[in-house]
């Protein structure tokens, strides 16, 4: 028995500590906050434009604009209101373009019905196609809050793609700030063009985009264009794209074939050069020379195209290698000659003629009595002893006698 009480003793224990722990554990709870009231909005009977349209087609969209805007829950709606209302409350003011109301008008039915926002739009047709348009008015600023248009070929048709219309005018479009990842591409050279092939929206760093593929084209003046493919799952994407040089090719055609070509960039620097060589955009100059004809230079730029070039040399004027003539004869001339120079021979008086002159007798005229003369005389007979003797006698005679 005793071992029974204690038991039970211990079985109220427990069933009490744990009531105890359960009302601590368990948070109280809170009162639920009051939900937002729905905003008030009303729909107007569209405009009908168009002869061939039905009259009624304005009110038809209406109503069934008005049933799928209820079918969200996101606003209270009121009754339809016709045009004819709208023209009273109106008055002198004119339709203008956003419909069948305008700024003013709006803001005076919402004082008049308390509501928020005011849906009006037009019916029309354009070519062989029926348009609705819809527009969700502020009635405290009667400004455009929301837009859409839907069309196909008749009323029937558009009556179909009224839900997206009303999608359209009713949610409020979620910021790229707010959903998505973000795609940012860094590329160099740094000022080159991003673009998302397949995204209606031009790119700017950090874009939000939602997951999916995306193409993605990198283009440059001087750079040959690359195109990638971007897959978002669940984080964001960096990008980095380097873009090549793109290379064009260059052929001068030269006239005499066999002419030296020389390449120079804009540092100066030689570039071997060979029909078709690729090169970067750039400015360069050509050297262009053969012997025999007038060396060319010339800048050239090449931009984003091959370059071909067509040149003619010149000849040099009076040069053995002009065409159409035989190289001239080369005449060699010789110096006149120049006779030496004649050396005078002074004549010397002999001693002879000195007497003559002292004692005032005229020296006889001989010819052969001047020794200098005697080589130049003519030999006689008796041979060249006996002249000799003789003309020595004949001396001897003048100078002591």
């Amino acid at each position: 028995m005793n071992n029974l009480s204690i038991l039970k003793k211990l079985g109220v224990m427990v069933l009490m500590g744990c009531w105890l722990i359960a009302g601590f554990a368990t948070p109280p709870v809170l009162a639920a906050a009051p939900a937002e009231p729905k905003k008030t909005i009303v729909v107007v009977e569209f405009a009908v434009r168009g002869d061939d349209l039905d009259p009624q087609a304005g009110a038809i969209i209406a109503d069934s604009i008005t049933s799928a805007i209820a079918s969200l829950g996101y606003f209270t709606l009121k009754d339809r209101i016709a045009l004819s209302a709208i023209a009273r409350i109106a008055q002198n003011n004119q339709l203008g373009s956003i419909g069948p109301l305008d700024a003013e008008t709006a803001v005076q039915l919402g004082k008049l019905y308390g509501m928020h926002g005011i849906v009006t739009g037009t019916v029309s047709r354009l070519g062989d196609r029926v348009r609705v348009s819809a527009r969700l008015i502020d009635t405290r600023t009667g400004a455009i809050l929301r837009s859409g248009e839907i069309e196909d070929r008749d009323i029937d048709a558009v009556q179909i793609k009224l839900d997206k219309l009303v999608m359209a005018i009713t949610t409020t479009p979620v910021s790229p700030a707010q959903s998505g990842h973000a795609l940012t591409v860094k590329t160099k050279p740094p000022t080159a063009l991003v673009k998302l092939l397949n995204v209606n929206q031009p790119y700017q760093a950090g874009i939000r985009l939602p997951a999916g593929v995306y193409e993605i084209e990198v283009s440059h003046p001087g750079y040959v264009t690359r195109k990638a493919s971007v897959k978002f799952a669940e984080n964001d994407v960096n990008l980095l794209i380097n873009l090549e040089k793109a290379l064009y090719a260059l052929t001068v055609e030269v006239d005499p074939p066999e002419s030296r070509i020389r390449l120079f960039n804009l540092l100066n620097v030689q570039k071997p050069y060979q029909p078709g060589i690729k090169l970067e955009a750039g400015v360069y100059h050509l050297e262009i020379a053969c012997p025999g004809y007038r060396t060319h230079y010339s800048t050239m730029t090449i931009t984003d195209a091959d370059v071909s070039l067509v040149l003619k040399l010149e000849p040099q004027p009076a040069s053995p290698a002009a065409p159409g003539g035989s190289p001239p004869a080369q005449t060699l001339q010789a110096k006149p000659a120049v006779p030496p120079p004649v050396q005078k021979t002074l004549p010397r008086v002999n001693r002879a003629a000195a007497v003559d002159q002292r004692t005032s007798k005229p020296a006889p005229k001989r010819t052969s009595g001047n020794r200098a003369n005697w080589p130049n005389q003519r030999e006689t007979k008796g041979g060249t002893f006996r002249q000799g003797w003789r003309k020595f006698r004949e001396d001897f005679k003048r100078a002591f006698w």
